[in-house]
This record gives structure tokens, C-alpha cells and sequence, in this order.
């Protein structure tokens, strides 16, 4: 599951992270002694709701990687060797932003993603430039690929021995380490 999480960490339903942070907004429900009816507020529980995805969303792209998840979803990348040797990893749907990525016959994992417009993707255009199994170089593409620079030589369909990446939980979970709460107050603007 997850290997990166050092601090003191909770798992949360969508429901009891509801409840959480309505506890922190010091919106939960303390009287039980009276019934109040309105039909004119607002949908409490439905606005924290998009409120709580935008924020770990936002956590999740952002935030400390010892706050969060990182899990290697490698099994779930799908990978297309080209004749040049690029290799295009496809990641799930779940993975947020990539941590580290190794190819089988590399010796050390890609752990800095470059942009595509950048100097270092640029290079990987010259075969006598690019990245290979002792300094790979990784480029996301933002469209939830990433282009890895190169498979090893002979390769004709390359294969990931590893694809860390900060990740939504495979069961909608919500994982992260306690001291990411503190940022919850900066989302908290009047609600």
C-alpha cells in the first residue's frame, strides 16, 4: 500500500472526513436537545464535501510527500517502447504526481519529472543526449503520461520495476499524515 507516510497518519471514509472537519470548522451538530427545521440554507454537508476533494486534491499535488500516499502503481501503469527507446508510461487514473519511476535494467529510478518545454526534455530529442539506465530522465507530460529516457539497450517492449506516485486511494479512501489538518484552515473561507 503505502510506503511513504512517516508521521502520525489517519484513514478516513468521505463520511467520517465530513465529520472531522466539521469538528475543526466547529461546524458539528453539539445540541441534541431541540429540533430546528429551515428550508432556505444551504446544503451543509454537500459544499464541505467539494470543499474536502478540492482540498486534498490540492494536498495531494502539493503538499509534503511525508504527509501523503505514495504507492507504486506500476501493476496499474500501462508502458509503449517506441524505436527511438522513449518509453511512454501511462499512469492510472488514481495517481496524482509521480515520485519515482525506474524501468527494469536501469540502475537507479527517475526521481525529478521535467516539463516538456524544458531544456532537459529538449535534449532528450538527440540519442546521444538523452537519458539512459544510469542517468534516466523523466518527463511529464501533464496528461498523466511520462516519457522515460531510455529503455535499457536490445529492449523492444520495456517494463516498469517501479512507479511511485502520490495516489487517491485504490478505495476512495482518504490517507495522509495528521499534520496536513493544520491546512485545513486555509480552505475555510466563511463557510
Amino acid at each position: 500500500m503505502s510506503d511513504t507516510i512517516t508521521h502520525t497518519t489517519i484513514q478516513c471514509t468521505e463520511a467520517q472526513m465530513l465529520a472531522l472537519w466539521k469538528q475543526i470548522l466547529h461546524l458539528d451538530d453539539v445540541r441534541r436537545d431541540c429540533t430546528v427545521e429551515r428550508d432556505d440554507g444551504i446544503d451543509l454537508d454537500t459544499l464541505l464535501t467539494t470543499r474536502i476533494r478540492q482540498w486534498y486534491h490540492h494536498l495531494l499535488l502539493t503538499g509534503p510527500l511525508e504527509w501523503l500516499p505514495v504507492d507504486n502503481v506500476a501493476a496499474e501503469t500501462t508502458v509503449a517502447t517506441d524505436s527511438s527507446g522513449c518509453v511512454t508510461a501511462t499512469l492510472p487514473s488514481r495517481a496524482v504526481r509521480p515520485v519515482a519511476m525506474r524501468l527494469d535494467g536501469w540502475q537507479r529510478a527517475a526521481t525529478e519529472f521535467h516539463k516538456p518545454g524544458s531544456r532537459e526534455a529538449a535534449l532528450q530529442a538527440s540519442p546521444l543526449l538523452r537519458g539512459g539506465c544510469c542517468n534516466p530522465v523523466a518527463v511529464a507530460m501533464g496528461d498523466g503520461t511520462v516519457k522515460l529516457y531510455s529503455a535499457p539497450q536490445g529492449t523492444s517492449q520495456a517494463s516498469l520495476a517501479e512507479a511511485r506516485c502520490v495516489a487517491w486511494a485504490a478505495d476512495g479512501s482518504y490517507r495522509l499524515a495528521t499534520a496536513a489538518l493544520s491546512t485545513i484552515g486555509q480552505w475555510d473561507d466563511g463557510i
